[in-house]
């Protein structure tokens, strides 16, 4: 698996000062079901046009994706997630076809927030209230399948300095998987792009689904279990070391 480093920029948006912090991003990945939500979420936010929040089940555990009417601000986890530019909210439509085991997943992905139609189309997130310093891991959903929409219009996630993702069809129902060090001041922005493609009628539209975020452990904390596995290891190998009956 390849990874593009990015520089996600600030400037721009008013009242905060301009930062700038390195993000690595994987490869966009086609979400099938929800167990593709990634390990260790503390905030979600679910891009759809109602107050209604949706619990949903995965790798054992749950993660509450916060949803609000109108397309307001999203607070979920003390993280704010903000649209800035473009973006307008959807209620349910059918525009993703995975195989959850949680229907409640299904509610989270066949509902989006959008941009007008452009050729390209481009739209703005931040994510503010994150703590300087931290390593966070973003995971972004953009799936819309339908025939004659999804199919012809593409996503791409960038940083506003010409650096960007990948770019695929939005019927391939991506996410996308990016981790970074929260600057000074605790605010990242995220710039989504959308082309036509494959001749389609309409132009590009930015769709995004649903947002996770998630703390990476320092290398350090990694350092500690791993140790602590290796110690234990040892003191069941070693000598004379035997089950009590």
């Amino acid at each position: 698996m390849t990874k593009t480093i990015l520089t996600l920029g600030v400037a721009g948006v008013t009242g905060w000062s301009a930062q700038a912090a390195a993000i690595t991003w994987d490869d966009p990945v086609t979400t099938t079901h929800e167990n593709d939500i990634q390990s260790d979420v503390f905030a979600a936010f679910n891009l759809r046009n109602q107050n209604v929040s949706v619990d949903v089940n995965t790798n054992g555990s749950d993660v509450t994706f916060v949803s609000v009417d109108g397309g307001g601000d999203i607070v979920s986890g003390g993280v704010t997630l903000k649209r800035v530019s473009g973006f307008s909210s959807s209620t349910s439509l059918n525009v993703w076809a995975g195989s959850p085991t949680d229907g409640d997943f299904n509610t989270v992905m066949d509902s989006f927030a959008h941009t007008p139609a452009g050729t390209p189309a481009t739209a703005t997130i931040t994510l503010s209230g994150l703590t300087a310093g931290q390593t966070y891991s973003v995971q972004l959903f953009a799936s819309d399948i339908r025939g004659g929409i999804g199919n012809t219009r593409s996503i791409k996630f960038n940083d506003g300095l010409g650096n960007t993702t990948q770019e695929v069809a939005q019927s391939t129902s991506p996410y996308f998987i990016g981790t970074f060090i929260a600057d000074v001041g605790g605010v990242q922005t995220i710039y989504g792009v959308s082309n036509q493609i494959n001749n389609g009628n309409e132009g590009g539209s930015v769709i995004i689904n649903a947002v996770t975020l998630a703390v990476v452990p320092e290398p350090s904390s990694w350092a500690l279990l791993g140790l602590g596995g290796l110690l234990m290891l040892r003191r069941r190998s070693a000598p004379g070391a035997r089950r009590r009956r």
